[in-house]
């Protein structure tokens, strides 16, 4: 072998050596690091998934979907978010929608009406919001109008509405209510309201 096939070779080996390199930094340090997947559990489901015991985040992370979580969880600090829902309306009666619990923590209701009722959704619609036995969710009601009226709170089709009082489901003009609800094990929804008034 001449000096020209042995150069010729020489390029040749150190070429494929970089493209061999190159294939491995993008499969681990590239755009795509775990082609078939990332799992944290004891197990790889999937051919070649890279496989931990423990995930630990140090920055800000955005979850877009959901995320579902089983066992004791530490939290240092949370935060519900959702939107406040201002609904000024002229009806003596307002269904509440899965739609509008899923959507808002908070509501505002204003009106002009004496004796609006506000009815809670049938059980029955409740599937995304209260899925399971034990699942639980928390808003918060103004009853934002000025004039002299009254809201009432109504159960829908298998609600159990609960409050400390008989009167505890109505609240007068400037006030506000908490409303606590949990799936039972019947498939019913308990909802605890709570009549809360201003403190100064």
């Amino acid at each position: 072998m001449n000096k020209n096939q042995k150069l010729a070779l020489t390029f040749a080996l150190i070429a494929s050596l970089a493209a061999l390199w190159l294939g491995s930094s993008t499969m681990l340090g590239g755009g795509s690091r775990f082609p078939n997947g990332l799992s944290a559990d004891s197990t790889s489901p999937s051919a070649g998934e890279v496989r931990g015991t423990t995930l630990t985040i140090t920055g800000a992370s955005t979850f877009s979907s959901t995320l579902s979580v089983t066992g004791e969880t530490t939290l240092q600090g949370l935060t519900q978010g959702g939107g406040c829902n201002a609904t000024s309306t002229t009806a003596a009666s307002e269904t509440l929608l899965e739609a509008d619990l899923l959507a808002s923590n908070c509501f505002e209701v204003s009106g002009e009406v004496d004796g609006m009722t506000l009815v809670l959704p049938a059980t029955s619609t409740m599937t995304t919001l209260l899925p399971n036995a034990g699942d639980m969710r928390e808003w918060m009601f103004e009853f934002a109008t000025t004039s002299t009226a009254t809201l009432t709170f109504s159960a829908g089709t298998g609600i159990d509405l609960i409050a400390v009082t008989a009167n505890d489901d109505v609240i007068d003009e400037g006030e506000y209510a908490r409303l606590t609800c949990l799936r039972q094990t019947d498939t019913d929804v308990a909802c605890i309201i709570s009549e809360l008034l201003a403190a100064d």
